[in-house]
């Protein structure tokens, strides 16, 4: 009798196991680019097995830095009852739900976001608000409605300056309709072969500013 109070007593001072809470995050978890580049990052969700009705989505970045082109749903949640994308203040205001007594389980990307790079920088990100226990940021709502976010993972940012090819690169060309643009010095007796070939051909050749600009005349067969 004695050892079973014991035991009994035992188990009401040890605490109960909590179930590991849910974690958000980006994929992928850190970006490399250079100024004008646009890429496209997920957000996904891991409940580790709970069942999550909604999640409520506060994100913050940099707007001297990043331009959000475009956020969208991926349909992991059945309704999307809010988007707020606030460029000139830095922010994403989102929030997802299922219906009724519709759960989700499974860790999935739950959103996506395209931005842009606007500005060189050797450490920027995107973060979501949230702090352990708040309710009025980020969380990810279970089945009673409680919120069960334990960890948010911001994303990392590196932006570079866009680089421009130096005379000694290889040359890069644009086409733009019937326009041929090289953007390499050739050298005086180049320009002299060109110019013959192009009198032959009934081709109008340009140099300016050491590029070469060649429009094609479609009348000259």
């Amino acid at each position: 009798m004695k050892t079973n109070l014991i035991l009994f007593l035992v188990f009401l001072v040890l605490p109960a196991r909590a179930a590991a809470g849910a974690s958000l995050s980006f994929f992928p978890p850190k970006l490399d680019l250079q100024v004008g580049q646009q890429s496209l990052i997920g957000i996904i969700l891991n409940p580790t097995g709970q069942q999550v009705i909604g999640v409520d989505l506060l994100l913050h970045f940099d707007p001297d830095i990043l331009q959000i082109d475009q956020a969208e749903d991926t349909q992991v949640f059945n309704r999307q009852t809010a988007l707020i994308v606030d460029n000139q203040a830095g922010t994403i205001k989102w929030a997802l739900s299922n219906n009724y007594q519709i759960f989700t389980t499974h860790s999935a990307e739950i959103a996506r976001i395209r931005l842009t790079a606007r500005k060189a920088t050797t450490n920027s990100s995107i973060g979501f608000d949230f702090q352990a226990g708040r309710t009025q940021d980020t969380n990810v709502a279970a089945a009673h409605g409680q919120d069960i976010l334990s960890q948010a993972d911001d994303l990392q940012l590196t932006i570079a300056t866009l680089s421009l090819a130096t005379p000694s690169s290889p040359p890069i060309r644009q086409t733009l309709g019937a326009q041929t643009v090289v953007n390499q010095t050739p050298t005086w007796p180049i320009y002299v072969l060109l110019g013959a070939v192009c009198l032959a051909s009934g081709t109008l050749l340009l140099i300016t500013y050491g590029r070469l600009i060649s429009y094609t005349n479609p009348n000259s067969q």
